[in-house]
């Protein structure tokens, strides 16, 4: 019998610092505030251990935060909570991903890392300019990473991505083009290009209401996003999703399943979760979380709807280059996409804002659709039945 599948998300809502753009549920804190946080999880991944025995884990992923903000003897505590739901089988391959920053790891830490399982590293850098660095709030130097990636080396850790930034305060094309050779220079088997978005409740987005921010406009923002993708293309990077670049075979499996509406259980602070057909997030409130219990920290579970699942498959689809199987959805949801969408589809196809594969049995957004993707996206809604 085949097995259910299932992708692991664990929360470290810890950093050293938090970023001036960053509105992640994330914040410094004290060593012993750390402690009883990785024990705290350990006893969530126990809770949840026999609940998910029936199911096959395919990729695990520690975000944050910084997960690498945390000691060694925290993170020895982190292994036993993974272990708890997850032993690494050498018949099959699983991505473990863990996120780290420059400048908070070490050799002791990565070799916790390596008897974890981890088999994939996630590095946010952001920059390659220590002048943009230090106006977002990093807490490294370019020299940070580039020791960084040394000890990945050394570590054999070989297959990482790393994070980069486009759209800063006071950055040029010259500037992120720097950026983009530095990056390809070390060679990422991955790399997530993201544009800068100012989020309610940063320190940006304080200082962009005073007017106290210099940031690029519109039509070079979109110029960065065509370079991106012309010299990573250069470099043996396919663009798979909006953000995301690999070489062949790289591509985040676990970030896939969220496009591809697998199961996924989130854990930790605030953690989400999309299982067994609900929607659920775990408690955001630290002290709550410390507490001894409840072990079951997730909240109300939202059912989702058969509309709503149908749009999710659109929108989520369409984020990745090869975007969405009309034969899926029609056999997924027991109907007819192009019936369904018998006004809109034609209409965005004639726009050139979507395409179509040879066979007809695929759609996904062109280059013109990328740039205006929320508009398009927001023609697949559905009226309420």
């Amino acid at each position: 019998m085949t097995k259910k599948k299932v992708a692991i998300y664990l929360h470290i809502p810890f950093c050293v610092q938090k970023c001036y753009y960053c509105d992640f549920l994330s914040a410094p804190a004290e060593e012993r505030i750390k402690t009883l946080y990785v024990e705290a999880l350990l006893r969530e991944c126990e809770y949840w251990k026999e609940r998910i025995s029936d199911y096959e884990v395919t990729s695990l992923f520690v975000g944050g935060g910084t997960p690498t903000s945390l000691s060694v003897e925290q993170l020895q505590t982190l292994q036993k909570a993974v272990m708890s739901l997850y032993q690494p089988d050498k018949t099959r391959h699983v991505e473990f991903t863990v996120e780290m920053n420059p400048g908070t790891v070490d050799a002791d830490k990565l070799s916790v890392l390596k008897e974890m399982g981890v088999n994939r590293v996630s590095v946010g850098l952001q920059s390659a300019d220590d002048a943009e660095l230090q106006r977002l709030g990093r807490i490294h130097s370019f020299a940070d990473f580039l020791r960084t990636v040394d000890l990945l080396h050394k570590a054999s850790l070989t297959n990482f991505n790393v994070d980069i930034m486009a759209a800063l305060p006071g950055q040029n094309i010259a500037s992120y083009r720097r950026t983009l050779q530095a990056v390809t220079a070390v060679s990422p088997a991955h790399i997530s290009a993201y544009s800068l978005i100012l989020e309610e409740g940063t320190a940006f987005f304080a200082q962009a209401k005073k007017g106290l921010l210099d940031l690029p406009d519109e039509d070079t923002e979109r110029k960065m996003d065509e370079i991106t993708e012309e010299y990573l293309a250069d470099c043996g990077y396919h663009r798979y999703e909006i953000s995301n670049y690999a070489k062949n075979g790289k591509e985040c499996v676990h970030n896939t399943t969220y496009w591809r509406m697998g199961d996924y259980l989130g854990l930790g602070l605030g953690a989400s979760s999309y299982f067994e057909g609900a929607r659920f997030q775990n408690e955001t409130e630290l002290s709550v979380y410390l507490q001894e219990l409840p072990q079951d920290h997730s909240g109300l579970r939202h059912v989702v709807t058969k509309k709503e699942q149908m749009e999710e498959f659109v929108f989520l689809g369409l984020r990745m280059t090869s975007g969405i199987s009309l034969t899926e959805y029609n056999k997924r949801f027991s109907t007819d996409f192009r019936k369904q969408y018998q006004t809109v589809l034609p209409m965005l196809l004639e726009n050139n804002l979507l395409a179509e594969n040879e066979n007809r049995d695929r759609i996904y957004l062109t280059k013109r659709g990328r740039d205006v993707s929320n508009a398009v996206l927001a023609e697949f809604l559905l009226e309420e039945e």
